[in-house]
């Protein structure tokens, strides 16, 4: 096992398979990147990992070069090479437009429709209307859920492999408000008697299985409806019905604001009606 590959295993081990894959599988670039240019990590330049990075075509793979090599820096303690990187990597700025989802409200409540049976319903009622993750729906447990608070809590608890992004077993819990379709299903769910454990005791794998048999093609959209994507959604129809892009920032505990300003980008549509609105005023 070469150099770079050695440390990135060190670096991803106790992750999830698909972190570990992904990080190999760019180690693995990064290793051929380096041989074919005769060079190695000790005497690449900032402008040498910039060229590896642009040379991704997909926004994503763009996105997961720039994390991995700011994570592998960090591992490598170069942290004097990190701090000429970062301007650097500001410049490598991935095509987000791809990540965008514009469904309103109205496509929304017919994908929840289409699901079955409630359990899943209420899985991506709160991924599309309250910004979920995947990994946060499955691993709520009842008591997590407070009817009368309308509230949910996300916390990270040892040993449970779904939790919130970032979040480790000393970090407070978070509450966030929690919207009124769900609770209806949870009211559903719930029945009254004493629930115990997560709330979707599944994987993951079997989720995303069944969520594209459900979801694939119900909208009519050129692009394939993700879990994720969903959240996405959520911040779309946030942002497009005046919610605080701060307040925003809390719903979906993103650390930094300039991730959250992803979703700020207006659709097609809401561009020519912001255009008929101001030239009609401009021309009176």
């Amino acid at each position: 096992m070469t150099f770079v590959r050695e440390v990135v295993s060190k670096f991803a081990f106790g992750k999830s398979d698909n972190t570990q894959k992904t990080y190999m599988s760019l180690a693995n670039s990064l290793e051929a990147f380096l041989n074919q240019n005769s060079l190695t990590l000790e005497n690449a330049t900032p402008y040498h990992f910039k060229a590896w990075i642009v040379s991704f075509r997909a926004a994503n793979s763009q996105a997961e070069a720039k994390r991995f090599l700011s994570a592998l820096l960090k591992f490598l303690g170069n942290y004097g090479q990190l701090s000429s990187l970062k301007s650097l990597l500001r410049e490598v700025k991935p095509d987000f437009s791809k990540f965008k989802v514009d469904l309103n409200v109205e496509e929304i409540h017919r994908l929840i429709e289409a699901c079955y049976p409630i359990e899943y319903k209420f899985a991506v009622s709160l991924m599309a209307l309250n910004g979920l993750r995947v990994s946060e729906v499955l691993g709520l447990y009842w008591e997590d859920i407070d009817i009368e608070r309308n509230t949910i809590t996300l916390q990270r608890r040892p040993f449970e492999p779904y939790y919130p992004k970032g979040m480790s077993v000393n970090d407070k819990p978070v509450r966030i408000p929690l919207n009124h379709v769900s609770k209806e299903f949870y009211n559903i769910l719930y029945n009254g008697t004493a629930n115990q454990g997560r709330i979707l005791p599944i994987s993951y794998k079997t989720f995303l299985k069944w969520f594209y048999r459900y979801i694939e093609g119900v909208l009519n959209k050129s692009f394939r409806l993700t879990p994720h994507k969903l959240r996405h959604a959520f911040a779309h129809v946030w942002l497009a019905n005046d919610g605080s892009i701060r307040k925003l920032q809390a719903m979906l505990r993103h650390k930094r604001l300039e991730t959250t300003t992803i979703y700020s980008e207006p659709s097609t549509k809401e561009l020519e009606n912001e255009f008929e609105l101001v030239l009609t005023k401009a021309l009176r």
